[in-house]
């Protein structure tokens, strides 16, 4: 349920005065007309008195809106025309301050007496009133605060954090900024992104460090509280509780020390722990009624959460009666929802199922119309659970579907590595010594697992029904004898289970799709900070460090490198339907590479406290095709998981021997760790499988590792094979061949390729090239910058939105594009770029961290030019860059170019039938090198002539170029998606005679060597 955020948390920031707006000649008399209470009275009588002296418009305006604000019950057409008159006192720019506090009191008057619509109405008024006023500006700060809270309201959580960032934006000291971060935090936490929730709160408490504001500073800490409570880690949550909880105790704030230990008894309810849930929650309710306050909903709710846990649900259901009294009174919808949901729940328990059934579909239908995916999901399962238990197995089934098919896309909030790492910035957590790498592959591990396990449920389940059914056809057979009722029956039976299957495979479609969004999420979350510790650490080794400095940088660099190679693995490994791609083998002598690959470990053996023992000497001189790079992987994966499920002063033996009766090489990892259970065995290769006997080491999983081995040692050729016993250790046992039938050599790729030899920009323009940089993330903007910018003027702007706008007064030379961007992506700035006359000319170059090839193609049909997945390189971006910008001026020249008799120029109509036309022929013929510009001319019906002026003016090439341009893109597309293995089978394939020159011309292109994709 949401928390019990308030003050602390969600919109506390009401800082201004409460003017309203209205008008002079109905003020004065309308009063005596209307029926209102003898205080209502006193401040209408107080308001009209004040509007007699005021001499100024401005402050007869602010005295009208406030009686506006009074009037609103006593006579709506009143108050509505008194608005009016307000604003008729201010027609001038320099009454907008006054224009913008009578629209904006007015619309918090509305909202005070429950007039939503009518309240955004005049909430838009006022933001239309304060274009003149310049930020940052406490009125813009006021109107943007207001129409956050209307959206939170609606539950609108994207347009909510808009407003919430532009608070953010007008804030004029450091308590507004505080406060905004705080708006900023929860809407981020309830958008589902807990990391730029937590960054908003650490921000804030670092701004605090420089003033003593102990409230502001308990506030965020609950914030923090309720962030790591919505993402399951209660331990983190109880500390951020109890340590507000400290600070408002001190303070003597009844009011948000009900709140606090609200949210902690929650926590301990979660773990199961009801009795100190219990009373926490006494005592809050205690606190209350000490202190008048109003008696809180949500804590009854709480309450008889708690109450059910403890087996007491009659008392439970009371409690959530109390609570549905007040959202009702309240018109609270998400409250309302919420309780018929308990109620249900409570009514489940009491063996009241018909009650039960209707509480359910009350609580499924509310939130179905406020499109609450969590209460939908568990309504949807307490009905499966009142069905099942009253014997309609059918809408049981049907709801037990729904059900998994929710629970698998609302899975995959487990970001707490995420969240620890942004505590360290802030030294709120101690530093764990993980390898963040791994790290992450058991993130995503944990939720394609868990995936995977609602699918084979939804299957498990599938079987039973049909089984069930069976046994309802024999036994209607058995009771009737008649075989045509029988048929009759087996028919109608068939047609329900076919109709289920569909349903089925629906849902698993779904869940496939579910997946395939989560993993394009992940590589971009991924890809991205990786492209930038690459990118500045190459920049800096080029800044030619010296002595230990440079043998520092160099490690460093070798390692960002590594991890690059390993994020593309996991995701290549873990995206749906994609298989490992395939090995390059070459002959290697064994002993000297699994020696490097085990004494490689010795420093954090030693750090953990883990005896080494070492027996491979019987494989001295003996000779293996492998892949190195995957041999070592395999390796790897195997002595790390060793260590990891170690524990102090255990020990890991490797041992390496070769048996002559089966020609194989066998290399057994063992260890004295947790063990795995003997029931779990057969599963621990599976894709991202997680042991239960793992969540005893701080909740590590066996991860992606053990899956990768098993693939690249089939791979190999091998096989392999584990023996385990719980708490005494394991055996991982690798068998490899000596030999193959063909042992397919690494191509050597040619050592006088000299990528820095390559001119970077073209030097004949008459000023720098402009670039538009289209780029959500600042980070990397800043180093697009750092690439780029001493070689062409950049400028920027964060979405395609912001884009399109400044390219209605600006034209670039070319516009270098981010995909994942908010407002407007780039695939849908693409695709406007392309659909405007004036624009679609200029060079995109897409960057991206999708690589799958579907997003290659949809980006390649919207046109655009160049496509750069990242990580990358900042000598890849020049290169690319460079060719466009070669392009786009040669194709400038070749259009300036007067048109001899005779011929006709291309018309922008023509151009894109003209280049599919030649890419077909291209694509048909590319393996074959003899194709030419006799070929293409005469495939057109041009003149090689008309051929050289019109490639030259559509594209800036000569036709032989666009020929061999497009041989490229198709090998670059080989290469993305691993449908090749070896650079010389590559280059034939595009109609290239020699591989060395192909690499040349690869590199050329893409800035990247062919042999680097493999």
């Amino acid at each position: 349920m949401r928390r019990n955020q308030g003050v602390v948390a969600c919109h506390p920031m009401k800082r201004f005065m409460k003017f309203v707006v209205v008008t002079l000649f109905v003020a004065l008399s309308i009063g005596a007309r209307a029926q209102v209470s003898p205080s209502t009275r006193h401040q209408v009588d107080s308001l009209k008195l004040r509007l007699k002296e005021k001499t100024s418009d401005y402050l007869k305006a602010t005295t009208l809106g406030s009686l506006a604000g009074h009037y609103i019950d006593i006579d709506a057409d009143s108050s509505a025309l008194l608005i009016e008159d307000a604003a008729a006192l201010c027609p001038l720019p320099e009454h907008d301050t006054a224009l913008v506090r009578v629209y904006l009191n007015y619309a918090k008057a509305l909202h005070a007496k429950r007039k939503k619509d009518q309240r955004y109405a005049y909430l838009l008024k006022a933001k239309s009133a304060m274009k003149t006023l310049s930020p940052p500006s406490k009125y813009r700060r006021a109107v943007y605060s207001e129409l956050g809270d209307h959206y939170y309201s609606l539950q609108h959580g994207d347009s909510c954090l808009y407003y919430d960032l532009a608070v953010l934006d007008n804030s004029v000291d450091s308590l507004d900024m505080i406060i905004a971060l705080k708006r900023v935090g929860v809407t981020y936490n309830n958008i589902g992104n807990t990391v730029k929730a937590l960054e908003s709160y650490l921000r804030a408490l670092r701004l605090l460090d420089k003033f003593d504001n102990p409230a502001q500073k308990a506030g965020i800490l609950n914030n923090a509280g309720v962030l790591y409570e919505d993402d399951g880690d209660n331990v983190r949550a109880e500390q951020y509780y109890k340590e507000a909880l400290t600070i408002f105790r001190e303070m003597k704030n009844a009011r948000q020390i009900t709140m606090v230990l609200t949210n902690l008894g929650i926590v301990y309810d979660h773990d199961n722990r009801p009795k100190e849930a219990l009373a926490c929650f006494a005592e809050a309710e205690n606190l209350r009624k000490e202190n008048n306050l109003l008696p809180s909903n949500p804590l009854h709710l709480n309450i008889g959460n708690s109450l059910m846990h403890s087996g007491r649900a009659t008392e439970a259901l009371e409690r959530f009666r109390t609570a549905m009294e007040g959202f009702k009174r309240n018109d609270d919808n998400y409250g309302i929802s919420l309780g018929y949901r308990h109620m249900g729940e409570a009514l489940y328990d009491l063996g009241r199922y018909q009650e039960a059934e209707k509480t359910e579909l009350l609580a499924l239908t509310r939130a179905r119309q406020q499109g609450d995916a969590e209460i939908i999901q568990q309504a949807t399962f307490d009905l499966a659970r009142i069905y099942g238990k009253t014997g309609q197995y059918k809408k049981a089934f049907e709801y037990q579907g729904n059900y998994l098919q929710m629970q698998d896309s609302l899975r995959g909030r487990d970001r707490r590595i995420k969240l620890g790492l942004l505590e360290k910035e802030y030294e709120l957590a101690h530093k764990e010594d993980e390898n963040n790498a791994l790290a992450r592959e058991n993130e995503i591990r944990k939720i394609q697992s868990s995936a995977e396990r609602t699918t084979r449920i939804a299957l498990g389940t599938s079987l039973v029904f049909f089984v069930l059914l069976a046994a309802v056809t024999a036994s209607g057979y058995y009771r009737t004898k008649a075989k045509n009722t029988q048929l009759s029956q087996q028919k109608s039976k068939i047609e329900q289970a076919n109709l289920l299957i569909t349903q089925q495979a629906q849902q698993l479609k779904d869940a496939a799709d579910m997946k395939s969004r989560f993993f394009a999420n992940v590589s971009h979350e991924l890809r991205t900070p990786v492209t930038l510790v690459n990118g500045m650490l190459e920049m800096m080794q080029q800044g030619s460090p010296e002595g230990k400095s440079r043998d520092h940088l160099d490690i460093a660099v070798a390692n960002s490198r590594r991890l690059q190679t390993l994020v593309n693995e996991v995701l290549d490994l873990a995206k749906p339907g994609t298989d490992q791609a395939v090995i390059n083998k070459k002959q290697v002598t064994l002993l000297p590479l699994l020696n490097r690959i085990i004494y490689s470990f010795e420093s954090l053996l030693v750090k953990k406290n883990i005896r080494l023992e070492v027996q491979v000497s019987a494989l001295k001189d003996l000779q293996l095709p492998l892949d190195e790079d995957k041999f070592e992987k395999i390796i790897n994966n195997l002595i790390y998981n060793a260590i990891k499920f170690n524990h102090e002063g255990g020990w890991i033996k490797v041992e390496g021997r070769f048996s002559a009766s089966t020609e194989r090489v066998i290399i057994e990892v063992s260890d004295s760790g947790i063990g795995i259970p003997e029931s779990e065995q057969p599963y621990v290769f599976d894709r991202f499988y997680q042991s239960s006997a793992t969540e005893t080491k701080n909740g590590q999983g066996l991860g992606i590792g053990l899956s990768l081995v098993k693939e690249l040692t089939l791979l190999h050729g091998g096989d392999v094979a584990v023996r385990s016993q719980l708490n005494e250790g394991s055996v991982f046992t690798v068998s490899l061949p000596t030999t193959q039938e063909a042992v397919s050599l690494q191509e050597k790729e040619d050592e006088d390729i000299s990528a820095e030899a390559i001119q970077l920009f073209p030097g004949n323009y008459e000023k720098m090239p402009a670039i538009l940089l289209v780029e959500d993330n600042a980070e990397m903007r800043y180093y697009l910058k750092e690439i780029l910018g001493n070689a062409v003027t950049i400028h920027e702007t964060v979405n395609g939105r912001e884009a399109l706008q400044w390219l209605k007064t600006n034209t670039p030379d070319l516009i270098l594009s981010d995909v994942m961007m908010p407002e407007m992506d780039g695939y849908e700035f693409l695709h406007q770029l392309k659909s405007d006359a004036h624009l679609r000319g200029i060079p995109v170059v897409m960057l991206t961290a999708r690589a799958s090839e579907e997003d290659l193609l949809h980006g390649l049909r919207l046109g655009v030019d160049d496509y750069i997945v990242k990580p990358f390189n900042a000598l890849e971006l020049k290169i690319r860059i460079h060719n466009l910008l070669t392009n786009q001026l040669i194709r400038k020249q070749w259009q300036e170019k007067p048109v001899e008799p005779g011929e006709l120029p291309p018309s922008p109509s023509t151009n894109d039938i003209f280049i599919k036309k030649v890419e077909q022929l291209v694509e048909s013929r590319a393996a074959d090198a003899s194709l030419g510009v006799p070929d293409l001319a005469e495939h057109l019906a041009l003149s090689e002539r008309q051929l050289y002026r019109t490639t030259g003016s559509l594209t800036g090439m000569t036709p032989a170029q666009l020929i061999k341009e497009i041989r490229l893109k198709i090998a670059f597309k080989l290469l993305m998606n691993k449908k090749v293995t070896k650079v010389s089978a590559l280059a034939a394939q595009v109609g290239f005679d020699n591989s060395a020159y192909f690499s040349q011309q690869f590199l050329a292109r893409f800035g990247k060597k062919p042999v680097e994709f493999l």
